[in-house]
């Protein structure tokens, strides 16, 4: 392709030629100076069954001609100069397109997938476990502690709920079911259950309250 600046080109219909001797036909839409590419709306074909715009990316290197049919005002003929239009006159407007705020809307759009996609992984793994855990206030008191302890640190069955490996809530729930695991004999393990069972039987009682309040 001659050697002539891309943003001239701009909402000009041209008759451009690859060096495949393909022939398109359109308006130059968009130019990108830094990729080396023009893009056209191409002229409607009925051979082609073109019926809405159809756009065509074409890379300057690949072209071997540009003929220029009109203006984007249409009121020059063909083969004149290829002076105007510019960025500023270009219709439609060309738009500025910032690749550092597109690169950073997609990293925001993958950390919220995967956020997504963690919570319905954590969401299922406390319904399954829900399933497994006998009566009302056995439910609610799962529900609750998911809430203020990692999901790794409690542990369920039918009839209990552990947590820290350390205190057991034992069926039928209440705060008399509250009891340490028998003691590890590791001051680490020993102290966490010391001072996880208050904790633990403060949620139980507030569970049952609120249930029984209604």
């Amino acid at each position: 392709m001659n050697s002539v600046s891309l943003e001239t080109l701009l909402g000009v219909r041209i008759k451009a030629t690859t060096i495949l001797d393909t022939v398109i036909q359109g308006k130059v839409y968009s130019v990108d100076v830094d990729t080396n590419t023009i893009t056209l709306i191409q002229d409607k074909s009925s051979e082609n069954n073109l019926s809405n715009n159809t756009y065509r990316v074409l890379r300057a290197s690949f072209l071997k001609s540009a003929e220029v049919m009109t203006t984007k005002n249409n009121n020059k003929p063909k083969g004149k100069s290829l002076s105007k239009p510019t960025f500023k006159t270009a219709d439609p407007k060309i738009s500025h397109v910032n690749l550092d705020d597109i690169k950073a809307k997609q990293s925001q759009i993958a950390k919220q997938s995967e956020k997504d996609r963690l919570q319905s992984a954590r969401d299922k793994f406390i319904d399954n476990n829900l399933k497994l855990i006998s009566g009302i206030h056995g439910k609610e008191i799962y529900r609750k502690i998911t809430k203020l302890f990692p999901l790794e640190e409690v542990q369920v069955r039918s009839d209990a709920i552990a947590v820290f490996g350390a205190v057991t809530i034992n069926k039928p729930w209440g705060i008399d079911n509250v009891e340490i695991i028998k003691k590890a004999g590791d001051l680490e393990k020993d102290s966490r259950a010391d001072s996880s069972i208050e904790f633990v039987k403060s949620i139980v009682v507030d569970v049952n309250a609120k249930i029984i309040g209604g």
